[in-house]
């Protein structure tokens, strides 16, 4: 018989301890966040990122230097305030970039795996003619043009105002021929032996600056400039007579209302000249005239139109790209008798359009007074007959008080069906004679 023997009783099973989910935090925002650019495809490796100064303000700026095609500025597109917008930049294929790239920085590995730009701010590089990098040049010393030296092209580059990358844009051989040949056309020259020296001519700039004006305008011009500098500058005001008859010639209504008067509106073919042509009769109609909220269609003729966008054209490349000093000389210049665009036309419209807007104002103003006038003469007509009532009433409740006690018993007696007391006082019908 086998001794018995004692079961080793088996230690249950510890539950095997839960891993706890922990997710990934995301890195706090930088200070200093990366920007959006939109390069040229074509550039070249050489090219960088460079800050020089503005050609109308002097102030450092950023532009993006290529040797190979010259200097371009940066125009911001941001998004409207009203849609929140935002960036999120992430390569097609992570891998690839790593094999590409395989030393890297933290942050810029970072940025190729995602990265998420709170502001949604694109800057595009935009082509920006040399020439104006090289007008402070040209018009350093501030004189006419008769009294200035002709120098050399290097003589002019050296006048610009210093920077810290002008060196090195100006080590370019190809962007320093690019800067002669734009310097060749706005300046006069000499050829001194074999070297030619250079003097800025304001008639060539002018001229110059009128063909990227037309170049600008045939291109067509942004709407907002469009919408707000010439169909709105363009706009005749349009006079609208409203004639609102007098309660004295306006027969009343059973209900002692009067009907609403209907404006009257002027003929397509009168508008213009119903601005000199209004009656305003006091004592039976009055008329207001205001000028028309709504846009119409400008009389203006197409010469007209197209002198006004070269011009708003050419205010924009002067405010935006020229030094204050030099856009007064070339604006002198455009409205002189030598100017290539004559812009008479365009100046004799403006000023009949600013008579007439001068006479509609002064209409307005006149119905202002009128309208005025009337409303406080209906004022006052209402408030005497609300005098008139009170007057009735203080009279009727004083008359009552003044009564005595027997006077407003028998006022509540019921007297119908009575004989008045005077009929007993009255002479007899006389009797008709027996025939």
């Amino acid at each position: 018989m086998p001794p018995k023997t004692r079961k080793s009783q088996s230690k249950p099973a510890e539950p095997e301890p839960e891993t706890a989910t922990v997710g990934k935090t995301l890195p706090s925002s930088s200070t200093n966040p990366p920007l959006l650019f939109v390069l040229p495809e074509n550039r070249s490796k050489d090219s960088r990122i460079v800050t020089l100064p503005h050609p109308a303000s002097s102030s450092p700026v950023r532009y993006f230097f290529c040797p190979d095609n010259g200097i371009y500025e940066f125009t911001k597109i941001a998004a409207p305030k009203k849609n929140p917008r935002s960036w999120l930049l992430a390569p097609e294929d992570h891998n690839e970039t790593e094999k590409e790239s395989p030393q890297t920085s933290q942050e810029d590995d970072e940025i190729s795996k995602g990265y998420a730009v709170e502001q949604p701010d694109l800057f595009v590089a935009t082509p920006l003619d040399p020439l104006f990098m090289l007008l402070p040049a040209l018009a350093a010393d501030g004189q006419e043009s008769a009294n200035k030296l002709f120098l050399s092209v290097d003589d002019h580059l050296d006048n610009l105002p210093s920077s810290r990358h002008m060196g090195h844009v100006l080590q370019s051989a190809a962007f320093k021929a690019v800067l002669q040949k734009r310097t060749e056309a706005v300046c006069d020259h000499v050829e001194v032996g074999d070297e030619k020296m250079y003097r800025l001519s304001i008639d060539r700039l002018v001229k110059e600056l009128v063909k990227k004006a037309e170049k600008m305008v045939a291109n067509g011009l942004p709407p907002s400039m469009e919408h707000e500098l010439v169909q709105e500058a363009l706009q005749r005001p349009v006079p609208i007579i409203v004639r609102q008859e007098s309660s004295s010639a306006v027969e009343a209504e059973p209900n002692g209302e009067s009907q609403d008067s209907v404006p009257s509106l002027p003929t397509e073919d009168s508008q213009v000249s119903a601005m000199s042509a209004v009656t305003v009769e006091t004592d039976i109609t009055s008329a207001s005239v205001m000028p028309s909220t709504t846009v119409q269609n400008h009389g203006a003729s197409g010469e007209v139109v197209r002198l006004l966008r070269l011009r708003t054209a050419l205010d924009m490349i002067l405010s935006s790209y020229v030094a204050p000093a030099l856009r007064g000389r070339v604006q002198s210049a455009l409205s002189s008798d030598e100017s290539p665009v004559m812009f008479g036309p365009l100046d004799e419209y403006l000023k009949q359009l600013a008579s007439m807007r001068k006479e509609a104002q002064a209409l307005r103003s006149l119905s202002d007074n009128i309208s005025r006038k009337r409303s406080h003469m209906v004022d006052d007509e209402a408030e005497a007959a609300r005098e008139e009532k009170r007057r009735k009433k203080e009279e009727e409740e004083a008359r009552k008080k003044s009564q005595s006690r027997g006077a407003k018993q028998l006022a509540k007696v019921n007297t119908s069906g009575m004989q008045k007391l005077s009929s007993f006082f009255s002479k007899a019908p006389a009797k008709k004679a027996k025939s």
